[in-house]
């Protein structure tokens, strides 16, 4: 039986450096992710509000190869409410029309309040494997005393 020439120190080195060398280490390769750089804009209105449909979001700095945006909402205030949001197809316009996000459940603050509450639109730009390549996201104070203002 041969004894093995390596030390366990000289062991660890190879394993350590063979993940890093292949990419065994489970961190998702996102080589052209710029963090931040698309730019989110879109309005509320009160067909976007409670159970309505999402509304239209306005896209810009989109990186070529985007083939998907996955968009979601988040309360700000209201961080454990989820108000969804869904994937849609890049055609390449940066429009996303009103009514594409199949999983929305836009801002609905009780009809007595009259503040506002901050929610954000999160857009991920997806490659043709799913890769992050890009994201942007846009915060804007929502409630019912601000509609049709």
């Amino acid at each position: 039986m041969k004894s093995n020439p390596y030390n366990p120190i000289q062991i660890l080195f190879m394993i350590v450096f063979g993940c890093l060398i292949t990419s065994c280490s489970g961190i998702q390769n996102q080589p052209n992710a710029r963090n931040g750089s698309i730019t989110v804009d879109f309005h509320f209105e009160e067909q976007n509000m409670c159970n309505g449909i999402s509304p239209r979001i306005t896209l810009g700095n989109v990186p070529p190869g985007t083939k998907q945006f996955r968009i979601s909402l988040k309360d700000i205030d209201n961080p454990v409410f989820n108000h969804g949001g869904g994937i849609v197809q890049s055609d390449n316009t940066n429009i996303i029309n009103a009514g594409a996000l199949d999983s929305y459940y836009g801002p609905c603050p009780p009809k007595d309040f009259l503040g506002q509450y901050k929610y954000c639109f999160k857009v991920e730009a997806l490659d043709s494997v799913g890769r992050i390549i890009s994201w942007g996201r846009n915060c804007k104070l929502c409630g019912w005393g601000n509609m049709g203002k």
